[in-house]
Parts: structure tokens; sequence; C-alpha cells
């Protein structure tokens, strides 16, 4: 039954959360004075640095992590509808708190780097991190619908 709506759009979820995975960046960061560019991508090797931005990073990648862990095994468990939008609620949580955290990293970053001389520009990364809550919504009202179908057949 990988064939059903929600899967497809549990997929679709998945397919833009690894694509964040060091593939396109989040966040550009443009330099003033010296004409150069800085581009953040989530789990890349910015962020070792030390200090409060790179707890700030850790704590991006881990629920962009928990994300993909999340939605695979919501995609994986499709006999089990319960546990499948429970797996997708999670999944939900955890894009909104990777949205919240690459915010809280990006401007914390800026804040670093000196906000005057930098201008910062959102990228495909953000965006596809912006529709990803959208998606799991749509997915699990879909795996309700279909228990709540389900459970109609399994009373008659």
């Amino acid at each position: 039954m990988l064939l059903r709506p929600q899967s497809l759009l549990l997929a679709i979820s998945i397919t833009c959360a690894l694509l964040n995975v060091n593939t396109l960046p989040l966040w550009d960061y443009r330099f003033e004075d010296a004409e150069g560019l800085m581009r953040v991508f989530a789990f890349g090797r910015f962020g070792f640095g030390g200090g409060s931005v790179t707890l700030q990073f850790w704590a991006m990648n881990g629920s962009i992590g928990l994300l993909i862990l999340f939605s695979i095994s919501a995609l994986l468990f499709f006999k089990n509808r319960i546990w499948q939008e429970r797996l997708t609620a999670l999944a939900m949580i955890s894009s909104i708190l990777s949205i919240g955290f690459s915010l809280f990293a990006v401007f914390g970053l800026t804040v670093k780097l000196g906000a005057g001389s930098v201008s910062h520009i959102p990228q495909v990364g953000f965006y596809l991190l912006l529709l990803i809550p959208f998606l799991l919504g749509f997915a699990r009202s879909l795996i309700r619908k279909d228990e709540e179908t389900a459970s109609a057949y399994r009373r008659l």
C-alpha cells in the first residue's frame, strides 16, 4: 500500500528534507566590504568554531535529522495507521523545530558577523523547510481519513 496519497506526500517531504542535507543552501550571506559570499548548509562544515552559534547549528541539524528519521519511519509503517499518524505528527513537530532552530542559527550568525556589514538572503533549502510541515499536515489528515474509512469497514 505504498501507492496511497499519504505515502506519496511523505516521500516528497523526505525528499525535501534530504535535499537540505549538504545539497541545497539554506541561507546566503553577502559581505558588502569584500564582495564575498558565504552559504549555509544543513549538515555542512560550517559551525565548528565554538560558541552559541555552533550550538544553534547543532540543534538545527539534529532537528532536521529527527525530521528525516520520523518521516522515513512513518512511510514504513503503512500497515499500522495509528503509528503512522503518530510518527507523522512527530515529524511535523520536528520540522517546525528545524525551521525555528534554523532561523535562530542564521540570525545568531548575522549578529556574530556584524549586522551592518553583511546582508543575508534565504535560499531554496529554507523554502523547502517551510513546505515540509504543510506536506506532513496534509499527509496526516489523509492518514486519519483512511483510518476512519478502514474502521468503518471493520464495523460492518
